[in-house]
């Protein structure tokens, strides 16, 4: 599409239903991609309560990838089986595949000649992108998870002896 003009971008995702991280991913960078004037669909076999806020938003909800009003000018796939069926419905349309997390299955890159380009969110998901399925390094984008600032605020100073303090780890329990 020519600089400048508005996209029509498809989101592939599993399901949109809990609230975890891929998943507030995905319904952040819609929000932030329909704020600058594209048109976003997100395909997801389930969806929950998102759902209705995405739609507020003019963002669309499929649960089948026919059922799209037009066809989109880039999927971005976050997950491997939706990636994969949107590709197949649209075969010729230029995709780029998020490798969210290490371990899970749906977390595979869809490995058609359409994917122009792999992302990973941190350097694990690009080890694993390499090592794993064999992506050359150089055709893997690291794009880290961002923060958005007008929703996490920059709060006071604290004070000069804290009162308490919060552990946020995998690792913390009680006894530790």
């Amino acid at each position: 599409p020519p600089a400048g003009r508005p996209l029509n971008i498809l989101l592939a995702m599993c399901y949109l239903v809990h609230r975890s991280g891929a998943e507030m991913f995905t319904r952040d960078l819609a929000l932030w991609l329909r704020r600058r004037g594209h048109a976003v669909t997100i395909f997801a076999t389930t969806f929950g309560d998102m759902a209705d806020e995405l739609r507020y938003a003019s963002i669309a909800c499929v649960t089948d990838v026919a059922d799209m009003a037009g066809r989109p000018d880039v999927i971005i796939g976050n997950t491997h089986h939706e990636t994969v069926r949107a590709l197949l419905h649209f075969h010729d349309v230029p995709v780029l595949t998020i490798c969210h997390d290490r371990s899970a299955d749906h977390g595979r890159p869809a490995r058609f000649a359409q994917v122009v380009c792999h992302v990973a969110v941190d350097e694990n998901c690009a080890e694993r992108l390499v090592h794993e399925f064999g992506i050359p390094r150089e055709r893997i984008e690291l794009i880290q998870n961002g923060v958005d600032l007008s929703r996490f605020l920059p709060r006071p100073a604290l004070p000069v002896r804290p009162r308490s303090a919060l552990v946020f780890s995998n690792y913390a329990s009680h006894d530790a």
